[in-house]
């Protein structure tokens, strides 16, 4: 997934600190589309802002639609993303290797 042309990815540190990552996000950029693919923080540094800074940095850089899949149970995921304006348009049934729903979210970045 990193090997790409089209592959981005975005890592957060502490300020003056680039040895510890304390969060990323990996994206696909396809014409005027962007897919998020992975965004994670370390637990130890939820709940500081860091993955709010990553999205919206992401969402600076989305060209004009931004997609994402998330696991259907994944309540606090769905939460974060509605927070940003993402919206679920699809249900992709036994997405996940373990049968799991994915719900398909998505937001457009320019109006």
């Amino acid at each position: 997934q990193f090997r790409h042309s089209f592959a981005r990815m975005m890592v957060y540190h502490d300020e003056g600190n680039t040895d510890s990552a304390r969060g990323f996000l990996l994206s696909w950029q396809t014409g005027n589309e962007m897919q998020l693919l992975r965004l994670a923080v370390d637990p130890l540094h939820q709940n500081k802002g860091i993955g709010s800074q990553l999205m919206e940095a992401l969402l600076k850089e989305s060209q004009e639609l931004l997609t994402l899949e998330v696991r259907e149970s994944n309540k606090k995921a769905l939460k974060f993303y509605e927070k940003f304006g993402f919206q679920k348009v699809a249900t992709r049934q036994h997405y996940y290797s373990d049968g799991e729903n994915a719900i398909l979210m998505e937001t457009c970045t320019q109006f």
